[in-house]
């Protein structure tokens, strides 16, 4: 499997989806062990994104069972962040003149 540390690239998360997928399907991965396999390779951001999604009150319907929910999940909520995180640091490098 592959490590997914995060980036503030949405573009380096789909490419880790696809390439976890595409190991699912080569290596006759059961839907139900899918998520839990992909979220056991997370790291830095993404791996402190996931424990607070799973550990936040009131959170326990939002974790996902399947990996289509799983990934439309991540497509929302993890590229959200990362966006921000992204806009942030633009904004924060920005000189004026």
């Amino acid at each position: 499997m592959i490590h997914f540390a995060s980036t503030a690239d949405p573009e380096a998360y789909f490419d880790w989806e696809l390439a976890v997928e595409q190991n699912f399907n080569s290596h006759l991965v059961p839907p139900e062990h899918r998520v839990r396999l992909a979220t056991g390779e997370f790291t830095s951001f993404a791996l402190f994104w996931w424990n607070d999604l799973c550990n936040a009150p009131n959170n326990a319907n939002v974790i996902p069972l399947n990996l289509e929910c799983f990934k439309t999940m991540n497509e929302i909520s993890l590229c959200t962040s990362l966006l921000s995180i992204s806009f942030v640091f633009k904004i924060a490098n920005l000189k004026t003149w």
